[in-house]
């Protein structure tokens, strides 16, 4: 029975979330909701333990390790993951899948450190953070535990909106980094995306990486709201300060 339920669960899976990963952009700064919702179906498939149950390791991660690390050379941030180097990740490339592995990036370049982005891949391989072999990208519940079991920084994690968004908009006019994971549309049969945004002393601003298909720059946004809402929320999370915080 529980081999059939993992089996059944795949086969929703795979319905749910083959898609590309990334997000469109949302043209309104208040996101409104007319189509079915992700909550709706929380109940049937949606939790942090559907997540869970899709995590996979990938067995050759060490080539793919040197195949990455040729492609990473001069590397900045990723702005777009369509148009950085398309890393190998599990089964599938940077441009389909490689949003929850762009924002931990992100992430930890901005708070002052540097980990090359093969690295971050390899680890996501050899632990089990990737979904089916990365054919359904990598568990955003992860993040957090590739922070704590890699960096010596633990992450604030989030599980509700309220509460991520009150972290958020009362503290935009300092110097924070946030990850946060969310539905594409209001249906999940659309996707997930995963980015990395922060905020700047006195900017009153959220500066957000890789959040659309045709990004050439970091977006710039008003409001957590205007671009991921209660119905489409997954994850948060909040980045702690390690190094000397780096300029975008």
């Amino acid at each position: 029975m529980k081999r059939l339920c993992s089996l059944i669960l795949v086969f929703v899976m795979c319905f749910s979330l083959a898609v590309t990963a990334n997000a469109e952009e949302i043209p309104n700064e208040d996101v409104t909701n007319s189509n079915i919702s992700p909550r709706a179906e929380e109940a049937v498939v949606y939790n942090a333990a559907w997540f869970y149950a899709l995590r996979t390791y990938y067995l050759n991660s060490g080539a793919h390790f040197t195949s990455n690390t040729a492609l990473e050379s001069g590397m900045g941030y990723i702005y777009n993951q369509n148009t950085c180097p398309q890393f190998y990740i599990g089964l599938s490339r940077m441009a389909s899948v490689g949003c929850e592995i762009a924002a931990v990036y992100n992430a930890i370049k901005h708070r002052g450190l540097t980990v090359p982005c093969a690295s971050i891949i390899k680890t996501f391989e050899e632990s089990g953070y990737l979904m089916t072999e990365g054919f359904l990208g990598s568990d955003p519940f992860a993040i957090g535990d590739y922070f704590d079991n890699n960096m010596a920084y633990q992450l604030t994690e989030y599980t509700n909106y309220n509460s991520f968004n009150t972290r958020v908009m009362d503290n935009i006019d300092t110097q924070n980094v946030y990850i946060v994971s969310f539905w594409n549309t209001d249906s999940i049969f659309d996707g997930l995306h995963t980015v990395c945004f922060y905020t700047t002393t006195g900017g009153n601003k959220l500066y957000v990486y890789n959040l659309t298909t045709g990004a050439t720059g970091v977006a710039s946004r008003n409001s957590l709201s205007s671009f991921v809402d209660s119905e489409r929320f997954i994850v948060g999370y909040f980045v702690p300060r390690m190094g000397r915080l780096l300029d975008q």
